[in-house]
């Protein structure tokens, strides 16, 4: 028969796996990490390191939504589109 892995185990490999893509800047996935964390699941570590990333990614796509928006005003300056 199979073993099957302790819960703590299955816990953690999901939680790398949330993490991952919260650093990714999936709000989801931050607000499960956030859930387990308030919870008592997964370590204060686990999610001081899911934060900074989220919000990393999260201000990384503003960032670039920012300079694109920029680039659309200045070439529509250029071309006298104002």
């Amino acid at each position: 028969t199979r073993q099957h892995a302790p819960i703590e185990m299955v816990v953690m490999s999901m939680s790398r796996h949330f993490l991952i893509s919260a650093k990714l800047g999936y709000k989801d996935s931050f607000d499960l990490i956030e859930k387990f964390f308030s919870h008592g699941v997964v370590t204060e570590a686990l999610y001081a390191e899911a934060l900074k990333g989220y919000q990393d990614a999260s201000n990384e796509v503003k960032s670039h939504q920012r300079d694109e928006a920029r680039g659309v005003v200045w070439h529509s300056f250029m071309d006298g589109n104002e």
